[in-house]
């Protein structure tokens, strides 16, 4: 027997005559006689804090292992089955509940009556008044029930992150300071965002390339291609959700600050800050020198504004070390070009903190009513007509040039998003944010970078943003410099509808 056990083991006689020999005030040397000593509140509680983690860390795992990977998509991960991002059916049995109820309710008086004098005079107005509330009450009542017990699911970006359950295998959620753009403000922002590093050791051409998704879209619509593309073209690539969108953090929108946090230039700004990160880090691994990086830019739809901004950041502050090289807008949603030049005045300012006195509580006031009447009432629309079985499906049939390319994993990548909590109202607070602009002028200058090449490219059957004729010949006599690639057969989102057909035609 080792010695430390030896010295621990003690002949119970002998420990029972020590105790029996201890008298109520010697307290303090009982304690110190026993052998086995009652835990302390401070051991308790690093035991309950051990017991706490440990089960934190069985639920992370029973998150991952609830994620499966698209067998067709393998970076994109099928949504938990514990949550639904639609409304789910009320049950028959509850259904049958509801109208009974209802049913008694409404005709309460009639039954009342019946029992009374055992007779009722039945007109065609009486009928239809009743059938009305019947189906008015029903309606009420079963709609009051589906939201309280069979919502769609809501949950908040840092519950994704913090039990695993991302969109993909690319996903990073974390707090990003933006660069300042534009005059813009650098608040920090927890921001949702894809990163892929290339597994080919080639040389590249380019160090990075940053991706703009569309409207109503996120990061994720770049899925397809953004492991391909960069493992043609570059080093790594980075993609984020643009405030309002996706998983990315919604702020308060009823301030100045928060307000300013849904426009193009804090996107942009976002998106630098990654671009930034990203470049550095494969700079020091490789121990490369922090010379001047040439980057790719991509923008999709309404993303194309900030893909231009993006590329005239870069060219104009020397200090973030990245030139553009190559700039692609896909089906660019332009004012002056491929979209009518339209005059907005600049939104209110909601609650500015210069503000104070009557002012301040005309503006307060302002913000109470249009949340009542304008943003509750839309948002819960939203969430109606969103939660609905085929929503994305029906729509994204609509953008696709043929609806018989739509696949299941394209519009889960749309579905996705529709999870977050809050994301009606970030939907509205970026549509408030949105402010005119000459995107003609931000096309123009950066087709005159130089060492900048510009590529328009656009489907021959996009129903959303309309490249014609006038269009084309705009391009071509007003901006000489930018190429424009036609995708036959395809629609609004070229790059999800035929991958290797967009892959080819950028990288060749």
């Amino acid at each position: 027997m080792p010695s430390n056990a030896r010295r621990n083991s003690k002949p119970k006689k002998e420990m029972s005559k020590e105790k029996t020999q201890m008298g109520p005030s010697s307290g303090a040397a009982f304690v110190q006689t026993q052998t086995s000593p009652l835990p302390s509140r401070c051991a308790v509680s690093a035991r309950l804090a051990q017991q706490a983690e440990h089960a934190h860390q069985q639920e992370q795992q029973r998150a991952v292992v609830a994620l499966t990977p698209r067998d067709d998509e393998p970076n994109l991960f099928n949504i938990p089955s514990i949550i639904s991002p639609i409304y789910r059916p009320v049950p028959l049995w509850l259904n049958f509940v509801i109208g009974t109820a209802s049913l008694a309710v409404v005709g309460r008086n009639i039954i009342s009556s019946l029992i009374q004098s055992l007779q009722l005079e039945w007109t065609t107005k009486k009928i239809i008044s009743l059938l009305l509330r019947y189906v008015v009450l029903w309606s009420v009542a079963r709609i009051v029930v589906q939201e309280g017990f069979y919502c769609p699911s809501r949950v908040t970006s840092q519950y994704l992150a913090d039990t695993g359950s991302l969109p993909s295998i690319l996903s990073s959620y974390e707090t990003i300071t933006p660069i300042s753009v534009g005059g813009s403000q650098s608040i920090p922002i927890g921001v949702h965002y894809l990163k892929y590093t290339s597994k080919t050791s080639t040389n590249k051409k380019y160090a990075a390339i940053q991706f703009h998704h569309g409207f109503g879209a996120s990061s994720l619509s770049w899925l397809p291609i953004l492991p391909s593309l960069t493992d043609r073209l570059s080093d790594v690539s980075v993609a984020h959700d643009a405030p309002g969108f996706g998983f990315t953090a919604r702020p308060n929108a009823d301030t100045v600050e928060g307000l300013a946090q849904y426009r193009s230039n804090n996107s942009v700004g976002i998106g630098l800050a990654l671009l930034q990160n990203s470049i550095n880090k494969n700079s020091e691994e490789r121990q490369g020198e922090n010379d001047m990086k040439e980057i790719v830019i991509f923008g999709h739809s309404m993303g194309a504004k900030a893909a231009l901004l993006t590329a005239l950041a870069c060219s104009s502050d020397k200090k973030l070390k990245m030139h553009p090289g190559l700039v692609v807008l896909v089906a660019p949603a332009l004012e002056g070009i491929t979209l009518p030049t339209r005059s907005r005045k600049k939104p209110m300012a909601e609650l500015p903190n210069k503000l104070n006195g009557v002012r301040r509580w005309l503006a307060s006031f302002w913000i109470s009513w249009r949340k009542l009447f304008l943003d509750w009432p839309f948002q819960y629309l939203l969430r109606r007509l969103v939660g609905t079985r085929n929503f994305w499906r029906k729509g994204l049939s609509q953008a696709w040039g043929d609806a018989q390319r739509l696949s299941d994993s394209d519009v889960l990548r749309f579905q996705w998003p529709s999870i977050g909590k809050g994301w009606e109202r970030g939907l509205i607070s970026f549509a408030r944010s949105i402010q005119s602009s000459d995107d003609a002028d931000l096309l123009r200058q950066v087709a005159n970078l130089a060492n900048t090449t510009v590529l328009v490219v656009y489907g021959s059957k996009d129903n959303v943003v309309r490249v014609n004729e006038k269009v084309l010949d705009l391009l071509k006599n007003d901006f000489r410099m930018v190429k424009v690639l036609r995708m036959e057969g395809l629609g609004h989102d070229p790059f999800e509808e035929d991958k290797d057909m967009f892959l080819d035609m950028i990288t060749s």
